[in-house]
């Protein structure tokens, strides 16, 4: 898959994603508020995530080896960040990827511009998740 940023169908592909945790479990959706993952933030006395990856860049599908490689380095990269394990599910596509805590909108379209991802997904506590489109 290689869609153009600007297009209605990839705008689309991201809105129908869930975005999931396993342990401990959330899912996340574009527009809607998580009252499950703001306890948990608030218990860690952080008020902002990201849900990230480092697959696939410019959606343009890779190895599953170049995919683990490419999230190993982004790992290092969040340094200090707490971050859990999850994955986009979309009908046709899927990415393993990490809900980083406490990080601040700039920082985390920083790292996706870096790995070459064109949007994010993210959340304040209380207030509905938003995706932000990553400028090239």
């Amino acid at each position: 898959m290689n869609l153009d940023l600007d297009s209605d169908s990839l705008r689309r592909a991201y809105l129908r994603t869930e975005y999931i945790t396993y342990k401990p479990s959330f899912s996340i959706r574009v527009g809607r508020t998580h009252p499950g993952l703001d306890e948990f933030l608030s218990s860690k006395g952080v008020y902002s995530w990201v849900f990230l990856t480092a697959w696939n860049p410019g959606s343009i599908l890779l190895t599953l080896e170049e995919n683990k490689i490419r999230n190993s380095e982004l790992i290092r990269e969040l340094g200090n960040f707490e971050s859990i394990e999850g994955e986009g599910k979309a009908e046709d596509w899927k990415e393993e990827s990490f809900l980083v805590f406490g990080i601040d909108l700039r920082n985390a379209l920083e790292l996706a511009k870096k790995f070459g991802q064109n949007a994010i997904v993210f959340g304040t506590y209380a207030k509905p998740a938003e995706l932000v489109f990553v400028s090239k």
